[in-house]
């Protein structure tokens, strides 16, 4: 029984098909993630650090203040380079250094559009969006943020749960939500043996989001219930896939 048990704590830990079982979503009822999920996984091993460092010089060529976010960031501060489970890469630049521009220039370098997903609400579109990307089938997705207008400490991007499907694809989300961050600005950090941006104040952006332990890996994480987000009311993710 130990040992069973054993196996299981490490697929849950160590496979990201166990990640996203842990995190509860109903992707495995979606032939189509799920045939991304094993291409991406295969992808990200080929192509995860040509990705990265490929965005990364176009960023910086561009004089876009990004920073890697979440479980790419989580990588960095543990041990300079992706998680063994990682999938996909997550940047984030400011909504209004996102532009037609900077996609045209991403399409150009080898980059393609895999999906955007804008908010809707009773009262019209909301502003917020997320573009995901494919690198030689490694999935980035690309987080947009936004300041809040009376308080710089703290920023806002936002995340989708609820997914339905038709057809074999996701085609909307039933709740978005704004996941707040505390904010001091762009700091540098080594990742993948080159000094890239990340947070400032990387242990208070990671606490908020994994909790004060980040550092000890849980396989147990989930983002269903964090402390930090906020349900947007009425609002669906409309999807658009490419």
């Amino acid at each position: 029984m130990g040992n069973s048990k054993q196996a299981i704590q490490l697929f849950l830990q160590k496979s990201c098909l166990g990640r996203h079982l842990l995190n509860g979503y109903r992707w495995m009822k979606n032939p189509e993630y799920m045939r991304l999920l094993r291409r991406t996984e295969k992808g990200f091993k080929n192509a995860g650090r040509q990705a990265i460092e490929r965005l990364v010089d176009i960023f910086e060529e561009q004089g876009i203040g990004y920073w890697l976010t979440f479980g790419t960031l989580l990588g960095a501060v543990r041990e300079h380079r992706f998680l063994g489970h990682d999938d996909d890469i997550d940047v984030a630049i400011f909504e209004e250094e996102f532009s037609d521009d900077l996609l045209e220039t991403l399409l150009q370098a080898g980059f393609r559009l895999y999906r955007r997903i804008d908010i809707y609400s009773k009262r019209g579109e909301i502003p917020g969006f997320e573009v995901c990307l494919l690198y030689e089938h490694c999935l980035v997705d690309l987080f947009i943020f936004h300041k809040h207008a009376s308080q710089t400490d703290r920023i806002y991007t936002h995340d989708f749960v609820g997914n339905v499907i038709e057809n074999g694809k996701t085609v909307m989300f039933k709740q978005p939500r704004r996941l707040w961050l505390p904010w001091t600005g762009i700091g540098r950090m080594e990742m993948c043996g080159r000094l890239m941006n990340v947070p400032a104040n990387y242990e208070a952006y990671l606490s908020a989001h994994y909790g004060e332990n980040f550092m000890i890996p849980d396989p147990l994480w989930t983002n269903l219930n964090l402390t930090h987000a906020e349900n947007i009311p009425d609002a669906v993710g409309i999807v658009t896939n490419y």
